[in-house]
């Protein structure tokens, strides 16, 4: 490592630090001597002849407001369920609505429970309100058995069709 003081136009001393450094490694001693010579010829170099770039200036960035969402209207979400339930892809959907893949996503997300209720209806049918179908589908306590122990009504298993399962866990 080497120091060596320089005098700049302004009349300072700068102290400059040169450090060697391995630049390549060659078999030939030929090959080295040509590398060698190529390096300082190019460091010796003036720096006019070196391109010079001139960075693009930068636009002057107008401050704007972020677009507004489209709001969906009644006839698109419709034809959004239609084509869903007619077995349609995302991006075909997305496409014919004009709209980004990712939105039509996020609002067959929010329309999931329409569209299921869709699809349990029978046909010619008003649409039932989930409600009303999850009650249907639970069973009335009358038709369930009571628990020897507790008599607690339970449903009963093959396994256990008179003790209810807090009792048989107990």
């Amino acid at each position: 490592m080497e120091f060596s003081i320089h005098k700049t136009d302004a009349g300072l001393f700068e102290i400059i630090q040169s450090k060697p450094v391995v630049v390549g490694s060659f078999a030939d001693e030929h090959m080295a001597r040509k590398v060698m010579a190529y390096l300082i010829e190019d460091a010796l170099a003036p720096p006019a002849s070196l391109p010079q770039i001139n960075p693009a200036p930068e636009p002057e960035k107008v401050k704007t407001s972020p677009p507004q969402p489209r709001v969906w209207s009644d006839a698109e979400v419709e034809l959004l369920i239609a084509m869903k339930r007619s077995g349609k892809i995302m991006s075909e959907i997305a496409t014919a609505l004009d709209r980004p893949r990712k939105q039509v996503s996020n609002k067959l997300y929010k329309l999931r429970g329409r569209i299921a209720d869709l699809d349990n209806k029978p046909e010619g049918t008003d649409l039932v309100p989930t409600e009303t179908i999850r009650a249907q589908h639970l069973q009335p306590a009358s038709d369930q058995a009571h628990c020897s122990l507790c008599d607690r009504p339970f449903t009963p298993t093959p396994d256990n069709l008179d003790i209810c399962a807090r009792c048989r866990n107990a």
